[in-house]
C-alpha cells in the first residue's frame, strides 16, 4: 500500500493521472486582512472516503471505476495541492503511509490515529482513521504534543469506534501555539445517534478545555505568551507527530464533563490558546451537537456562520483583486435557534436575503451529496470551528461545489474523489508582533 520510490518525479506521476478532470475551487471572501501575510495560515478539512467503504457504500449512481482508490487517489492529491494549506485534517483515511510519503516530499509531517473497529476491516481493507498534516516550514510539533482518544459511552464506559486526534503546533513565524483537533462523530440519522454525537461532542470539548488550560498554565508559569516550550511539554502521547503512526496517544477514558455553561476560575484560561476543531460531525448546523460547541466557554465559532463580504459565494471564480476589495467588516451570523432539517440549514446559509442585514442573496451550500438505493442525501455535515474573541479571524474560504459542477450522479464523481466536499479556510492571527521580517509566504491561487 505504501508508495514506492521518492522525490518530485513520484509526485508528478501520481498527479497527472486524472488532473484534467479536477473541479477547480473558488474563494469566498469573509474579512479583509489586517496583518501581514506572515500572520496568515490555511486549514483544509476533508473526509476523503475510505477505500473499501467507497466500493461498498451503495453509491448507486456512481460508475464503479470511479470508486477505486487508483482512480480517486490523483483527484484527492490534486485537491490537497490546490488548497496549499498549512494544516491538513483528514478523516476516513486508510492509506496514511502512502499519503505521508507524497506529502513529505512537499514539506509536510503528519500524525495518524487508527479508528477503533474500523468498518473498512469487514471488507478486508486497511483500517481507516484520522490524520493531521502540517507544513514543516511553518509549524513544528514537540514531543508529547500529539494525543488520540476514543470516545466512551457515558452510561457503560464502553469504548466507541469514534474518537479524535489533537496536536499542539508551534507557529514558527508568529511564535504562538495552536491546538488543532480533528474528529469523526457517530454516523446515521435518528435521535439515538444524535444523542451519541452530543455525548461525543461534550467529551471532546471537555478534554480540549483541559489541554488549553494546561497549555495556558505552562505559558503563565514560564512568563511567556505562547512559547515553544508548551509544545515540548508532555501531554500524554507517543512522541512527535512526524513519527507517529497508530493510535497516537493513550486510549484513556474521556469524561463527559460538566454543564456546558459552567463557570469557574479556570474559564479565563480558555481564552489564551487558540483552537481549531475540524471534522465530519454527521449532523446539521442546528443540532444539539453543534449547539454544544456554540455554547461552550471555549468560545468556538463555526465557519458556516461567517458572512461573506460580497457576492463571491456565487458560482464561478473571482479575481484576487475582487477577493480583497475593501469593504466594511462583516459580523458573524447569530446562532440558529432550530435547524434540524436540510431546508432549515439551507436558510442559515442564505437562500434569501437576511432581513436588515444587507447580506446578498446566496445559493444554498452543502458539504455532502449522494444517492443511495434508499434515497438522496444532501446537507451540511462537515465543519471547521475556531476560537472567536479576536484570537483568530477567518479571511476567506472555499466556495462549496454546486450540483452543476458535480454532475447528476452526485458524489463521488468522475471529477471529485469523495462523497464529502472539502472545506478550506485562511485564518489570520490577531498578533501585534512585527511580522515584516517573516519569510515570504507563498500565496496560493484562490481562483
Amino acid at each position: 500500500m505504501a508508495s514506492s520510490g521518492g522525490g518530485p518525479a513520484r509526485v508528478e506521476t501520481v498527479l497527472t493521472v486524472s488532473s484534467s478532470c479536477k473541479v477547480k475551487r473558488t474563494p469566498v471572501t469573509l474579512n479583509a486582512p489586517r496583518k501581514p501575510a506572515g500572520a496568515h495560515f490555511k486549514v483544509l478539512q476533508w473526509n476523503v472516503l475510505a477505500d473499501g467503504l467507497a466500493q461498498n457504500g451503495d453509491f448507486c449512481r456512481v460508475p464503479p471505476g470511479c470508486l477505486e482508490w487508483e482512480y480517486r487517489r490523483p483527484l484527492l492529491l490534486q485537491e490537497i495541492l490546490e488548497a496549499n494549506a498549512d494544516i491538513i485534517c483528514l478523516q476516513e483515511l486508510n492509506h496514511f503511509d502512502e499519503l505521508r510519503q507524497v506529502l513529505a516530499e512537499l514539506g509536510y509531517d503528519g500524525a495518524f490515529r487508527e479508528k477503533h473497529a474500523s468498518p473498512a476491516l469487514k471488507y478486508e481493507y486497511p483500517p481507516d482513521g484520522m490524520a493531521v498534516f502540517y507544513r514543516r516550514q511553518r509549524f513544528s510539533c514537540g514531543a508529547g504534543a500529539v494525543e488520540g482518544r476514543s470516545f466512551h459511552d457515558d452510561a457503560t464506559g464502553r469504548e466507541q469506534s469514534q474518537g479524535y486526534l489533537q496536536i499542539v503546533l508551534h507557529d514558527r513565524v508568529v511564535g504562538r501555539e495552536l491546538l488543532v483537533v480533528t474528529t469523526h462523530l457517530k454516523a446515521k440519522d435518528g435521535a439515538e445517534c444524535e444523542d451519541m454525537r452530543y455525548q461525543q461532542a461534550r467529551q471532546l470539548l471537555h478534554n480540549v478545555s483541559d489541554t488549553v488550560r494546561r497549555l495556558q498554565r505552562q505559558h503563565n508559569g514560564s512568563g511567556s505568551n505562547g512559547s515553544h516550550g508548551a509544545a515540548e511539554a508532555g501531554s500524554p502521547g507517543n512522541g512527535a507527530a512526524g513519527s507517529l503512526n497508530g493510535n497516537g496517544g493513550p486510549a484513556a477514558e474521556v469524561h463527559g464533563g460538566s454543564d456546558l455553561r459552567s463557570g469557574g476560575a479556570g474559564d479565563a484560561e480558555l481564552c489564551g490558546v487558540p483552537v481549531v476543531v475540524t471534522g465530519d460531525f454527521n449532523t446539521m448546523p442546528g443540532s444539539k451537537t453543534c449547539e454544544a460547541f456554540r455554547r461552550h466557554p471555549l468560545g468556538l465559532m463555526s465557519l458556516w456562520e461567517q458572512r461573506p463580504l460580497d457576492a463571491t459565494l456565487s458560482s464561478g471564480s473571482c479575481s484576487d483583486a475582487d477577493a480583497w476589495a475593501p469593504t466594511s467588516a462583516p459580523q458573524a451570523l447569530p446562532a440558529p435557534q432550530a435547524l434540524g432539517t436540510d431546508t432549515a440549514a439551507s436558510s442559515l446559509l442564505g437562500s434569501s436575503e437576511e432581513p436588515g442585514g444587507g447580506w446578498p442573496s446566496l445559493p444554498r451550500e452543502f458539504s455532502t451529496w449522494k444517492f443511495r438505493v434508499k434515497g438522496e442525501s444532501k446537507r451540511i455535515s462537515d465543519y471547521i470551528w475556531f476560537s472567536g474573541g479576536g484570537l483568530l479571524r477567518p479571511l476567506q474560504r472555499w466556495r462549496m461545489l454546486t450540483e452543476e459542477e458535480i454532475g447528476p450522479s452526485a458524489l463521488p464523481s468522475t471529477s471529485y474523489a469523495s462523497d464529502h466536499v472539502s472545506l478550506c479556510c485562511e485564518f489570520e492571527w490577531n498578533v501585534d508582533t512585527d511580522l515584516e521580517w517573516a519569510p515570504a509566504v507563498q500565496e496560493s491561487d484562490w481562483g
